[in-house]
């Protein structure tokens, strides 16, 4: 008799922790997807910042290096020959 109350008693444990178990898989899963979600995120935003940065750098050096050419007159095809 102890035998088959432990076998009812496995399976009425088993079940709900069987349904819980897979529960905490799909939480689990949705949670991976969204990290993977936000690392893609994340590279997109770095890419774009790298861009910027560039673009930024690039406008600051024509700021610099333009100045410097201002003082002297402008030149044209006519005026480098070899």
């Amino acid at each position: 008799m102890a035998n088959k109350k432990e076998k009812r008693l496995r399976k009425l444990i088993q079940r709900p922790l069987r349904f819980h178990h897979q529960d905490i898989h799909d939480e689990l899963m949705e949670i991976k997807r969204t990290l993977q979600f936000q690392n893609e995120c994340l590279q997109d935003l770095s890419h774009a910042l790298s861009l910027n940065a560039q673009f930024l750098l690039g406008v600051l050096e024509d700021k610099i290096i333009q100045p410097e050419d201002a003082d002297s007159e402008p030149r044209d095809s006519k005026d480098i020959q070899s």
